[in-house]
Order: C-alpha cells, then structure tokens, then sequence
C-alpha cells in the first residue's frame, strides 16, 4: 500500500510548503493593491468596478487559504517518499543521536550485568554508573537538537503559519469607495492633463488585469499536479472495481482496504483542488471587470482626445481670423491712410489689438477655471484703469485729434490762448511750435508747446483750427472819408484795389474753399474781398474784408494797404 501511494506521489511531484507559503504571500500582496483602485475610481460608474472587484478579491483570499489548509492536512497525511542518502547535516545529527542512544543502551546493559554479579565490585560498578549519565547527558543534548530540526518544516509548522498569514488579511472587503467626481474640463490644459490622467488610469488597471493572470497561473500550476493525481487514482479505483468477483475473504479485505485509502486520498485531493478551481473562476470574473472598467477609461480618453482636437482647430482658426483682420487692417490703412505719421500710429494700434485678441484666445483657451481668472482680469483691469486714467484719457483723445475733422501736422490752431503751427500728433501728446502775433504776421517764437491728447475733452481750455482743406484767413482794412468826400466813389477804388490784390492768388483761394466743401458736404459762398460801412465821428468808414493766405499773409497785408492808399489819394 505504500509503495503504491509513493507511485503516485512520484508521478507529479506536489507543492511542498514552501510553494505554498509563496503563494499565500502574492496573494495577499495582490489583495493588498486594492486600495490603488479605490484611489482610481473618480467617477460614479468606478465606485460599481471597485466595490465588486472588493468582493471578488475577498473571494479569492478565502479560497486560496482553503487550498493552503487541504494541502498541508494533504502533505501531511501523505507517506513520506524515500529519500536519497544525503551528507547533510541532518543526516549527520541523525547518525549521531543513533550512535549516542546506542551507546548509552551499551553502558546501561553492562551496568545492569555489574549489579547481577557475585561478589558485587564496588568501584567497577561507580565507575560504570559514570559512565551512564555521561551516556545519557549526551543523548539528550544530541536528541533536543535533533528534535528541534526535525520540527522546523512539519505539516503542523505549516498549518501554524497558515494560520497566522490569514490573521494578516482583513476579515471584511472593506469599506464601500466613493468617487472623487473629477469635473469635465473645458480648457486645453485640463484636457490635456485629463488625457494624461485617464493613460495612468488606463495603465493601473492593465496591470492588475496581468497581476490576476499571475495568480491564474499559480492557481493552475498547482491544480495540474492535482488533476493528474485525481485521474490516477480514479484509473487506480476502476482497475479495483473492475477486477472479476473472488469468494477469496483475504482478497477482498485487500481491495477494501485499497478502495477506503483511495476514497479519503481522492476527498483529500478534490478539498485542495475544488477552492482552485472556483479563484481561478472568481479570477476570471475580476479580470472580466477590469477589462470593463479600462474599456470605459479608454472611451473617455477618446473622448477627450476628441474634444481636443476639436478645441485645437477651433483655436488655430481663430488665431488664423486674427491674422486675416490683421493683414486686412494693414492693407487699408496703407491704401487709404496717406500721411506717414497717422499711418504709423494706425499700424500700431493694429499691433496692440492683435496682441490683445491673440492673448486673449490664449488665455481663454488655456485657462482651466475662466470664473476665477475673469475675476482676476477684472481687477487687473480696475487696478490698471485707475493708475493709468490720464494716460488712458490721453490714448481716448487722439482718436479725437485724428479724426475726420481733427488735426494734423500743419494746421494752425489754437490751445488755451496759445497760437502755434501743429508739429506732431502723438498717441498721447500734441507738439505746437508757438507763434506770436506782431502786426498781421505770426512769427515763432522758438519754443514747442506740447499738451497732452485729453486737453480735447478739457471744455475750458478750447481748441481753434482752421476749417477743412483751407490755409487762410480773414484780414480786413479800414479807411475814414471824410464828409465833404463821396464816399461811395471810394469805396469802389478801395474794393477795385484789394481785388487787384486778391486776384494774384485768388485761384488758390478757391481751390482751397472747394476742398472744404468737399470735406464738409456743406455748400458755402465763395470766398472774396468785399466791403461794409460805418458811420464814424469824422466821417464814414469803410471796412474791406479780404481773404490772405497764411503764409503770405505779411506780403499780401502790405501789397493791400498800398494798392489802397494809391486808389484812395488818386
């Protein structure tokens, strides 16, 4: 009988105890991991994944530790193999303790024949008892040692560490785990960052999918051996229960010994291999899960990559809108924008509009909570609105200044009583050469006025240009007749004398007048010289009223008074 029961151990060698125990310690380091998939769960579908791979987990524990405890009673009531002689130092502490104990068996047999003796010697048999206890002192040093190795690797060391493995693990799955409800992000930084998220996600649970197939294959490495000794012994059981009926009583108590040895070998082994077989099951249902958990993640990271893509070309078409304005705006202001200094201001103005459009699609498209960072910008704003409101004012009166009747480099105007020839019209200062008024001319006086561009909304201080399209201005000449004079006869020399004048640069004049009507779309009387009376102490004064060109205004004043004292006395 044990030679057939050492056949069938030595067909498929078993899972010794340290297998075992190896097993046990991946399986709970495997159930340990729990907790990262609890930290994974972030939306309300993963809590569902995590609480019943919880379950399934607990389920395998258990039934590995049911295959532990049926294998070691197993390995336990199993025969032991021969073993091949070994010059270990088992096998040495062993010949020991038998050369020991026969030794000591020796020394109590002669003793025992020195007290039979007749005459009894005295000293022979003090001697021999010496002899005894240092015998049995040894014996029972080399035995406690013996003892001791001998226990180390037993079925019930075995059953004891079990034991304590299974006091590490907690009797319960755990407490149920709630999601963290990751927000859906709107902006490219918080797609981004949840694309990466959902890859790490993605990979975690691939990799406790292959930490369970680890523990399928261990499940079958062991259940193999398993399987094979179960088909040997059923083959064993039908070889006996097959063989032809006998009346022969010693035969037949030697096939019932052999049938009861086989039924409590095959519960011994089915007890190991059944809890095998349902974690390897309870297994496939936990990798099952998880394959339905990353298939979920990957379609959210789909899903997410799409909303990227879709954000990157709605970004990459505005920026290209911004460029088309920005080129658009370049092109119209080089075709209708002639003057080189407005020209210069009006493509900087395009330059600080793209740039704030630009950043303002960057931010817009890369902020992650557009609430706090519109609060943010807003008091940015105010702070900047306040420290800056003059220059701000300033930047708001130049688009005053340049408009369709605004100033430019050239004209004559008038600021808060102060006459000057415009040089320059900043973007946030206007520059005056200063003139001053001696006689009928306007002659520099060597000194730049600027004043800043919000003077325009400065309602006390004025500002007076000339008309539209015009460089001239109104001068006027008088003359007293006296009463014994017809003063109507001199009137017509005076008027004959400043036309003669007049009509030197009258074509200027006109052009001049009808630029302005073209600029202002207002019809108006043509300018020329003409006259008006008045009565005066000493006679009537007449009043001629004639247009001059600024910058020949001196000339023609002299030109005018001359010609009219030459009429008047002739």
């Amino acid at each position: 009988m044990v030679l057939f029961f050492a056949f069938l151990f030595a067909a498929q060698p078993q899972p010794d105890a340290a297998h075992v125990l190896a097993f046990l310690n991946r399986t709970i380091a495997w159930y340990d991991r729990l907790d990262g998939e609890a930290r994974l769960a972030d939306q309300p579908t993963d809590v569902l994944y995590v609480n019943d791979n919880r379950q399934l987990a607990h389920q395998v524990v258990t039934l590995s530790f049911e295959f532990a405890k049926a294998d070691a009673q197993f390995i336990s009531s199993a025969p032991a193999p021969p073993q091949p002689p070994t010059n270990n130092r088992s096998q040495r502490m062993a010949q020991r303790a038998a050369s020991t104990a026969e030794q000591l068996k020796r020394e109590q047999d002669r003793l025992a024949a020195l007290m039979q003796q007749t005459p009894r010697n005295d000293a022979a048999i003090a001697e021999a008892q010496s002899r005894v206890a240092m015998a049995q002192a040894r014996n029972d040093a080399v035995s406690a040692i013996v003892a001791f190795s001998g226990t180390s690797g037993s079925a019930s060391d075995l059953m004891s560490q079990i034991g304590a493995l299974e006091q590490t693990v907690p009797a319960t799955a755990g407490t149920p785990a709630t999601a963290q409800h990751a927000t859906n992000p709107t902006s490219v930084i918080g797609l981004i960052g949840d694309v990466v998220r959902l890859n790490q996600k993605a990979g975690a649970l691939r990799t406790n999918i292959r930490a369970a197939e680890v523990l399928q294959a261990d499940a079958r490495t062991f259940s193999t051996p398993l399987v094979q000794l179960m088909s040997q012994m059923r083959k064993s059981a039908d070889a006996l229960m097959n063989q032809p009926d006998t009346n022969d009583s010693a035969e037949l108590a030697r096939r019932k010994t052999e049938l009861d040895a086989l039924n409590v070998r095959f519960r011994q082994v089915s007890a190991a291999m059944l809890p095998l077989a349902k974690s390897r099951i309870v297994l496939e249902a936990y990798k099952a899960n998880l394959t339905r958990w990353s298939a979920s993640v990957v379609d959210q990271d789909h899903d997410d990559l799409r909303r990227l893509l879709i954000r990157g070309i709605a970004l990459a078409v505005m920026v290209l809108l911004v460029v088309a304005i920005s080129v658009v705006w370049r092109r119209v202001t080089f075709r209708y924008v002639h003057d080189a200094k407005r020209r210069h201001h009006f493509l900087l103005i395009r330059r600080i509009v793209v740039l704030l459009l630009v950043a303002a699609i960057l931010i817009a498209t890369f902020a992650s909570d557009f609430s706090s960072l519109t609060t943010f910008i807003g008091l940015i704003t105010a702070g900047i609105a306040i420290a800056m409101q003059d220059v701000i004012l300033s930047v708001a009166g130049y688009f005053v200044i340049v408009g369709k009747y605004g100033i430019r480099a050239g004209d004559r105007v008038r600021i808060a009583s102060v006459n000057g020839d415009i040089l320059d019209v900043g973007l946030v200062w206007i520059y005056l050469m200063e003139l001053e008024t001696r006689g009928s001319d306007q002659l520099p006086t060597g000194r730049i006025v600027e004043f800043p561009n919000s003077v325009v909304f400065d309602h006390s201080a004025g500002i007076f240009k000339q008309l539209p399209g015009t460089r001239f201005l109104w001068h006027e000449l008088s003359y007293v007749v006296p009463p014994d004079r017809d003063f109507h006869d001199v009137q017509a020399r005076m008027l004959a004398a400043v036309n003669g004048v007049f009509d030197e640069y009258r074509e200027s004049i006109e052009r001049q007048h009808r630029e302005m009507e073209r600029l202002l779309s207002m019809p108006s009387a043509t300018p020329a010289p003409h006259s008006r009376l008045r009565v005066a102490p000493s006679g009537v004064e007449i009043r001629v009223r004639y247009p001059v060109e600024i910058e020949h205004a001196g000339d023609v004043d002299d030109r005018v008074a001359a010609a009219v004292t030459k009429a008047v006395q002739g």
